[in-house]
């Protein structure tokens, strides 16, 4: 069900599906723009990009277009780190158990693989483990850290985790077990009794970036702990480099701003990953069709990753795990296979899990904040719902499956507003919560649902503003036909790597017609052809708009598209197409 309580006059339109998107322009200074051409020596097209985007000079596009990881900050500014390497070194010379505590996701996973490699690479065998998600739920949990106990466990280190796991940490401490904590989600009030906690966002850090992922937290340990121990120069540096390319699947994967730190680590890390020396990453892309040396971010993000993700959601993360380590090919490839049979088990439950939520939702609410909940919902996907309702009403979303009196779920936001926060806001409704500003976790009792859902709503209604609730396209030049070129289409790939905070360019161009009917594909998908004023023809693809074909004709002219050209590489073959964003038919 929706939230329908209306506590306060601050109303909202009813719910619909996904209202037209207002683009917008970005600004763009032409003189600016003309002195970056000549400067930098780009096409007019790309100058106009960058200009937009903010470059003022050749020497900033030189460092954006080439981020070296000499500009990566020290890891001993972290606050927390001094102390870690203490006490691991402390593990080390001891011989004490220590076991890395991970999360079921990607970029837990790939947190996990990286602590785990620089102890192997210091000579100490460690254990890891990474709960099940259907039977322990995320992040640490009392009966995991008593079972380590009884086996000897002295150190634990968690990993994309335990920010807010204070109970758990005192477990640990009563029962013997000192905890490092390593995260890079939002703290609560009070830090959990830690010998000490590493997480960019706490209270008193002062290091200079904030948006790492677990895996980038992860490696910035690993990093320490290597300076600690005197290892030398070009060893270290080797290691550290063999590690960049699950460094930058974890930080794509966990879609945090590709900008500073993580853009040079995703950079660096591509080329890594492309050389296929991770036979796991090398089998995996085989069997997707996707060439190792040439997979791109869109591939981790849509591709691999899912795959990754496939295991802890339908089976154990384990397996995604073991993928990314094993030395092993003939292991290696049937671990491909088994988490692309995951995946496609994912795929199937979450469609029927959508398809029923889409069911219960109440499109005559004008509630702000989507919650809609059921019994025997698949724990494993429902945040993927989430993010599907997200796509299709463009307001926050929350969906929780219900189970033995407690309810589970996931939240998805709209950029204006908090999601996060207001969870914290109605946190006396909720056993436990954790996340980020798009996107969290929750539980609570199925009991207070009602009185969380009104919280909620009292909190949305005075702090999402409506105008947030209209999706918005980041336009960043226009364009006429005589851009539409290869040459520009390979420069913009020179902008990689893209997600957030470095989007791929989308541009818009006017006064186009159809060729022809438009084609449907997979029963989803539109493929228009288009001819411009000078007869040059174009072909473009809009994913999941097969719906919008009825407002296309062969023969309809003064088409307004919003795309980003890309090189098509398909059978040997290279095209330049579009990826439709949107589009408008004029009049």
């Amino acid at each position: 069900m929706t939230t329908v309580t209306r506590p306060s006059d601050h109303s909202y339109v009813a719910l619909r599906d996904r209202p037209p998107a207002r683009w917008d322009v970005r600004p763009l200074d032409r003189a600016a723009a003309g002195r970056l051409q000549n400067e930098a020596r780009l096409s007019p097209l790309i100058s106009r990009i960058l200009s937009a985007r903010g470059f003022a000079s050749a020497g900033e596009v030189e460092a954006f277009l080439r981020p070296a990881l000499s500009g990566l900050h020290d890891p001993f500014e972290m606050a927390g780190m001094d102390a870690a390497v203490a006490r691991i070194g402390l593990a080390l010379e001891r011989r004490e158990s220590v076991l890395v505590y991970g999360d079921y996701d990607v970029d837990g996973i790939t947190s996990t693989a990286i602590v785990a490699s620089a102890f192997g690479f210091l000579g100490a065998g460690i254990d890891t483990y990474i709960p099940h998600r259907l039977d322990e739920g995320y992040g640490l949990n009392v009966e995991a850290i008593r079972k380590f106990a009884e086996r000897g466990v002295k150190l634990l280190i968690t990993v994309d985790n335990g920010i807010t796991a204070i109970e758990e940490v005192a477990e640990a401490n009563r029962l013997g077990v000192d905890v490092i904590v390593t995260d890079h989600h939002e703290p609560g009030e009070n830090l959990p009794p830690a010998v000490a906690v590493i997480d960019p966002k706490q209270p008193g850090c002062d290091y200079p970036f904030k948006e790492l992922c677990g895996a980038g937290v992860a490696f910035k340990l690993a990093h320490a702990m290597l300076k600690s121990r005197g290892v030398e120069a070009n060893d270290a540096k080797q290691f550290l480099r063999s590690q960049l390319d699950l460094v930058a699947l974890g930080t794509v994967a966990d879609i945090v701003p590709l900008k500073d730190e993580n853009r040079r680590l995703v950079a660096n890390g591509m080329p890594v990953l492309r050389d296929g020396a991770r036979v796991g990453l090398q089998q995996l892309a085989q069997l997707i069709n996707v060439p190792i040396e040439e997979v791109t971010t869109g591939d981790l993000a849509f591709k691999i990753s899912p795959r990754l993700n496939a295991a802890g959601r339908t089976d154990h993360a384990e397996r995604a795990l073991e993928l990314l380590v094993t030395e092993d090919t003939n292991r290696a490839r049937e671990l491909s296979s088994m988490l692309d049979r995951f995946n496609s088990d994912r795929r199937r439950i979450e469609a029927d899990i959508t398809e029923e939520a889409f069911g219960l939702i109440d499109e005559a609410s004008d509630s702000p904040v989507i919650v809609v909940h059921s019994e025997g919902w698949h724990p494993g996907v429902i945040g993927i719902v989430a993010s599907r309702i997200l796509e299709r009403y463009h307001r926050p979303a929350i969906v929780l499956g219900i189970e033995n009196g407690w309810a589970k779920g996931s939240a998805r936001s709209v950029r204006g507003f908090d999601v996060h926060a207001a969870l914290d806001a109605c946190s006396g409704h909720l056993e436990r919560f954790g996340g980020h500003t798009m996107a969290a976790g929750l539980r609570l009792r199925s009991s207070a649902l009602a009185d969380f859902c009104a919280s909620l709503d009292v909190h949305a209604r005075g702090a999402l503003p409506s105008e947030a609730l209209i999706p918005s396209l980041r336009i960043d030049a226009t364009a006429t036909c005589e851009d539409l070129t290869m040459d520009n289409a390979r420069a913009l790939e020179k902008l990689e790597p893209f997600g957030m905070a470095n989007a791929r360019p989308v541009i818009a161009i006017e006064g186009l017609t159809l060729v022809e009917e438009p084609r449907i594909l997979k029963g989803r998908h539109i493929k228009l052809h288009l001819a411009g004023p000078d007869g040059r023809s174009v072909w473009a693809i809009g994913f999941a708009m097969a719906d919008r074909a009825d407002e296309l004709r062969a023969g309809c002219k003064n088409l307004r598209l919003a795309a980003t050209p890309f090189v098509n590489r398909w059978a040997g073959r290279t095209n330049l197409e579009l990826q439709l964003k949107d589009f408008s038919t004029g009049k």
